[in-house]
């Protein structure tokens, strides 16, 4: 009973055996609740079958007081000689057992020398054990956390092409209804990216930090369909970010700076209409999740894709289940305006280091963008760090 009642206080990394959670208890719990109830059922069974039977006490042998304080000092003796075999916890638990056996051996010596003529001697003869006990306790170490750290290098590729278009209000007709003058795009872009990051996994805490930098490069062509000009834009920029993944939640954010380039859908009143891409030099990035990876979560997404959000993967919007594992998943989701269509995502391994991300988008009932990453593994690293506190 003892055992089980100290079980609820014992870290899940001192079990050998027996740690894992089942229910409210763990392994080790369970094992004693029956074995508990066996035994008190054979006890039971014991009381009530068998009758008692006297015989005489047999008179206890004594081994005398020096013998005692012999083997008290000497049990001081090893205790202190092998405490540095011990952690902290350990020491603890073995003090406390020789704490309890020291008592007894104190009272028994004090009631064998209150008739002896050397009973001074034998007090005296105590002071040494306790001094040596006095110094076994170690100072509190710091604990540890298990920490699995992967350095990981990534590139990708993303293409598309499709047609957007910008509207003006230029007047009412009789009836009030607004008027209208729209020009479409032709717009085909290729960009592609590579980016460093450490993923930290914290399998006892249950999260996960990643953080990194990703940098891409590319190009933008459009064409204004009422005139076939044609211009080009050179599209780059950099993207350090960090994200945290807990098992219900994730979070995570980070920045862009470049030459950034958006695609517009929009309705003014009065606007320009000789392109339909706009130009930004920062943009943020903002990550969001919510459920547990392994079985269904929903995400949200604004600058956040890799090899790069842009010009069209800006904002997404999803569902998505990892069938079971927490290293692959499925997503299918939509974009919100001014981007628009829907996208189906995938995150899987291939053997132990290497991983692909593969998007497709699709908008009008084709698919007419995409996006492929590949993740290698370069180093995977289980180590131990110190908490701060004692």
């Amino acid at each position: 009973m003892g055992r089980f009642l100290t079980e609820f206080f014992r870290d899940i990394p001192a079990h050998t055996i027996g740690g894992a959670m089942i229910g409210i208890f763990n392994q080790i719990q369970w094992t004693m609740v029956v074995a508990m109830v066996l035994l008190s059922i054979i006890l039971l069974y014991r009381e009530k079958k068998f009758t008692m039977h006297f015989q005489t006490p047999v008179q206890s042998v004594t081994i005398g007081i020096r013998a005692v304080l012999l083997i008290f000092t000497f049990e001081a003796l090893l205790i202190w000689g092998l405490h540095l075999w011990f952690s902290p916890s350990e020491l603890i638990a073995v003090l406390l057992t020789f704490i309890i056996s020291t008592a007894l051996i104190f009272s028994c010596i004090l009631k064998e020398i209150t008739s002896s003529r050397s009973r001074m001697v034998y007090a005296g003869l105590l002071i040494l054990p306790l001094l040596i006990t006095s110094q076994m306790i170690a100072p509190t170490t710091s604990d540890s956390t298990m920490v699995i750290k992967t350095r990981k290098i990534s590139v990708g590729v993303s293409s598309g092409n499709f047609e957007n278009a910008l509207s003006r209000i230029t007047g009412t007709t009789e009836g009030g209804c607004n008027q209208y003058e729209t020009e479409y795009f032709k717009q085909k872009y290729t960009l592609g990216g590579a980016g460093y990051s450490i993923k930290d996994e914290y399998p006892e805490k249950k999260f996960i930090t990643n953080y990194g930098v990703n940098m891409y490069l590319g190009q933008n062509s459009e064409t204004v369909q009422s005139t076939g000009l044609e211009s080009k834009d050179i599209l780059y920029g950099i993207n350090p970010f960090f994200k945290i993944d807990a098992n219900w939640i994730g979070i995570g954010g980070g920045i862009h700076a470049g030459n950034l380039l958006l695609y517009k859908n929009e309705v003014h009143d009065q606007g320009d209409l000789s392109t339909g891409v706009s130009k930004l030099s920062v943009y943020p990035q903002v990550y969001f999740r919510l459920g547990p990876r392994r079985i269904i979560f929903a995400d949200y997404h604004i600058g956040d894709q890799f090899p790069s959000p842009f010009p069209s993967f800006c904002q997404q919007v999803g569902i998505g289940t990892g069938f079971g594992s927490k290293n692959m998943n499925l997503r299918i989701g939509g974009f919100v305006a001014p981007e628009s269509g829907g996208y189906l995502s995938s995150y899987f391994p291939v053997g132990q280091n290497l991983s692909f991300e593969p998007m497709i988008v699709w908008s009008n009932s084709q698919i007419n963008q995409f996006s492929i990453a590949i993740h290698y593994n370069l180093s995977s690293n289980t180590f131990y760090r110190k908490s701060q506190h004692n």
